[in-house]
C-alpha cells in the first residue's frame, strides 16, 4: 500500500486534489478532438460519388463515460469494400446501392443495365486519416494537460 500525504502549502494541496478530475475532463475533450480530426481527414479523402459515405462519418459518445466512437458507413453496404479496396466488377443497375435506393436511382439511369464498376481509386482513407491525426495527438494531449493544470490552480 502506498500513502501520499501532501503537507505544507494549502493551495498546492488543493490544486493536487482538483487536478485528477480536471485532467479526466480535459482528456475526454482531447479524445473527442482527436476523433473529430480523424473525421475531418477521412471526409477529405473519401470518394465523393454520392457523398453518403462522408455524411455517414460521425463521432458519438461511447457507452462508458469518457469514451468516444468514430463510426463510418452505418447502414451503407459499400462502406467496407470502398475502404478496403475492390477490383473492377459488373453490377446490375437494379441492385440496391443503399437501403431502398437502387444503383439506377443513384446514377439516374434505367434499371436492368449491367455496369462495369471501376476499382477503388482511393482505398484506406479511414486508416490514412487515423495515421495523419495520430501525429497531432501528443500536441493535443500536451495542450489539454497544461489546461488541466491551469484550471486546477483556480
Amino acid at each position: 500500500m502506498i500513502t501520499i500525504k501532501i503537507t505544507g502549502n494549502k493551495q498546492v494541496s488543493k490544486m493536487m486534489l482538483k487536478l485528477g478530475p480536471e485532467l479526466d475532463k480535459l482528456i475526454n475533450k482531447a479524445s473527442k478532438e482527436f476523433l473529430e480530426s480523424v473525421k475531418k481527414g477521412a471526409r477529405r479523402m473519401a470518394p465523393k460519388l454520392t457523398g453518403k459515405l462522408s455524411e455517414s462519418m460521425i463521432v458519438k459518445p461511447g457507452r462508458k463515460k469518457g469514451s468516444w466512437i468514430f463510426s463510418v458507413g452505418e447502414g451503407l453496404r459499400h462502406a467496407l469494400p470502398v475502404e478496403s479496396g475492390y477490383k473492377p466488377h459488373l453490377v446490375s443497375s437494379s441492385a440496391e446501392a443503399y437501403p431502398g435506393i437502387t444503383i439506377a436511382e443513384v446514377y439516374g439511369i434505367p434499371e436492368g443495365i449491367t455496369l462495369l464498376v471501376k476499382g477503388s481509386r482511393r482505398k484506406n482513407f479511414v486508416r490514412d486519416a487515423f495515421q495523419n491525426a495520430i501525429t497531432r495527438l501528443p500536441e493535443i494531449l500536451k495542450r489539454r494537460t497544461k489546461q488541466a493544470i491551469k484550471n486546477s490552480k483556480k
